[in-house]
């Protein structure tokens, strides 16, 4: 498994990491790559200072019903101190890795079938997960960060 990490001024030039409209543009930049195209999108643990998205705090992944409007609603939260944002292959449930669904927990994959997993990490950094080399580096053309490697547990 593959992690990516990406801070603001990667992104946008900013020195601040993590912004609403930062999360949003890597999301919607990763939700266009055409072998991404067929899977259900999962949000939770959203934590965000100013506009709030209620139905995505919880510390468990809820259906995305319309990337897009999630994407708009996430623009406009100044700052994000968590969230994860997954894509799952249609028609499957995502299973997680372990007790923990926030991105303030083990800096692994939380969701063992997900394709791609995106958390907000604080004010951090936003983590690209993948176990598809190919994806990581268009990511890392478009916004550059950091490659390593991640060690993940077998899928019980």
């Amino acid at each position: 498994m593959l992690v990516l990490q990406i801070r603001g001024n990667d992104i946008d030039d900013d020195r601040v990491t993590c912004t609403g409209a930062q999360v949003a543009t890597v999301l919607d930049f990763i939700a266009a790559v055409p072998a991404l195209a067929g899977g259900d999108w999962y949000a939770g643990a959203v934590d965000g200072l100013g506009a709030r998205l209620t139905e995505y705090e919880v510390l468990e992944p809820i259906p995305v019903p319309a990337l897009a409007d999630l994407l708009h609603r996430i623009r406009n939260i100044p700052q994000l101190l968590d969230g994860v944002f997954a894509l799952v292959p249609r028609h499957e449930i995502p299973r997680l890795t372990g007790d923990c669904f926030s991105a303030d927990g083990p800096m692994e994959p939380l969701i063992h079938n997900a394709l791609v997993e995106i958390k907000a990490f604080d004010t951090s950094f936003v983590e690209v997960y993948t176990d598809q080399p190919s994806l990581i580096t268009v990511v890392q053309q478009r916004f550059g960060g950091e490659v390593r490697k991640v060690e993940t547990q077998p899928a019980t």
